[in-house]
């Protein structure tokens, strides 16, 4: 994900580790003029977050989003399905999501290896998902986001386009780190 912006974490603190909506919201409401309320640590949240299982199954699991608002940063089909296969391989239970209209994308990603709710869950059960979830794959911000409000870790490839192996690296750095 693209962390550029955003406020400087406490010395000590890996920049990475701080997802940059979070690190970006006391900046934007400064901006604005406006402050957090006493008691608020500036955290994205989503409350209440709903029970998703009957959708997911018990945890621990991945979810993988393989498509993505900004057609730059989503992946094809043979991208997701690489990147299912491998994280599975890898002894990964998977969760691919994606919304309506990324239902072939999702279906083709999932194959036979992965539970496929492409087209069927809203930001609300995906929200529910990720809170569950032991990581996020993904290139889209609107997860990414949605993720952080819910403290669940995310990784994407960025924009120089990794292929599927070394993102499947970088999320098991992020499962085995400590949260």
């Amino acid at each position: 994900m693209d962390t550029a912006h955003g406020a400087d974490p406490a010395p000590g603190t890996d920049p990475r580790a701080i997802p940059a909506p979070a690190r970006a919201a006391p900046h934007a409401a400064a901006a604005l003029g406006f402050g957090l309320r006493p008691g608020d640590d500036g955290r994205l949240r989503v409350h209440p977050v709903p029970d998703t299982a009957s959708l997911t199954g018990n945890g621990p699991y991945v979810v993988v989003r393989p498509g993505a608002g900004d057609p730059g940063r989503a992946r094809d089909a043979a991208y997701g399905a690489g990147l299912v296969t491998r994280l599975c391989d890898a002894g990964h239970r998977v969760v691919v999501t994606g919304g309506p209209d990324e239902a072939a994308l999702t279906r083709a990603a999932t194959g036979d290896a992965a539970v496929d709710l492409g087209g069927r869950s809203g930001p609300r059960a995906l929200a529910g998902g990720l809170n569950s979830a032991d990581l996020l794959v993904t290139a889209s911000a609107g997860p990414a986001h949605l993720a952080a409000a819910v403290g669940t870790p995310a990784v994407g490839p960025e924009r120089n386009r990794p292929g599927p192996e070394s993102v499947v690296r970088e999320a098991a750095n992020a499962l085995t780190a400590d949260r």
